[in-house]
């Protein structure tokens, strides 16, 4: 008895397998957002949206979130400060979280949803 591939009579099937297979991750794999250090602060993806935490002062922090493919460059109706000082913020990052300080201020950003505590 011969068994022959399903793919076999379709290449085209088999092309599509190979793309969806290439495109989707697998069930399971490791999906953890990419954390990029910015000017006092860290940029990252996750639940579908980008988000920037950055300190501005020593009590000051500026979030902002926008929707992934999207940009963060957009209008708004608060004053933003333009030139960011170079700070000495403190950055630790473990597998679920990122943690930010600067001197009495100090959050956690969740690496899953972007929650910030």
């Amino acid at each position: 008895m011969i068994t022959r591939s399903p793919f076999s009579a379709s290449p085209a099937a088999a092309a599509c397998l190979f793309l969806c297979a290439s495109v989707f991750p697998a069930a399971g794999a490791d999906a953890r957002p990419a954390v990029q250090r910015v000017r006092n602060g860290v940029q990252l993806a996750a639940g579908g949206v980008n988000e920037r935490v950055q300190f501005y002062a020593d009590r000051t922090v500026r979030v902002m979130k926008w929707p992934a493919g999207g940009k963060p460059d957009k209008a708004s109706l608060v004053a933003i400060q333009k030139n960011v000082p170079e700070l000495n913020v403190r950055i630790e990052e473990t597998a679920r979280e990122i943690s930010l300080s600067l001197g009495p201020l100090g959050l956690r950003v969740s690496k899953s949803n972007g929650a910030i505590r």
